[in-house]
């Protein structure tokens, strides 16, 4: 009489089945963190002062800008070069980017708010 041991099997299989679901368990993607979608604030504009040629020959002030650019960014920007008259200052921009598509009309030009 022949006697088929399935012992060895068995232990093949199981031995499989463990293997391969820890190494399902270790391949699991891990829950994505929730990235804030905007960490700056929308940009603000100022005049910026510092020692003599700071931001250039000759230059002591510019303009700072600083956040991210939303849809009424222009019109703030349009308003602070207002109150400058006829003073000329640089604009140094610290901005992950925005929306530049409401100070642009459909024809390529800058919208202009004065």
């Amino acid at each position: 009489m022949i006697v088929v041991r399935r012992l060895p099997f068995l232990r093949v299989v199981l031995l499989s089945a463990c293997i391969s679901s820890a190494l399902a368990a270790g391949t699991r993607a891990a829950p994505a963190e929730s990235q804030p979608t905007n960490r700056w604030p929308p940009i603000v504009f100022y005049i910026a002062k510092g020692e003599p040629n700071a931001c250039g020959p000759g230059c002591g002030e510019w303009i700072a800008a600083e956040g991210t650019i939303d849809e009424n960014a222009h019109r703030r920007l349009r308003g602070l070069v207002n109150r400058l008259g006829k003073r000329k200052l640089p604009v140094y921009f610290n901005s992950p980017g925005g929306s530049l598509r409401p100070a642009w009309r459909s024809d390529g030009s800058c919208a202009s708010t004065a």
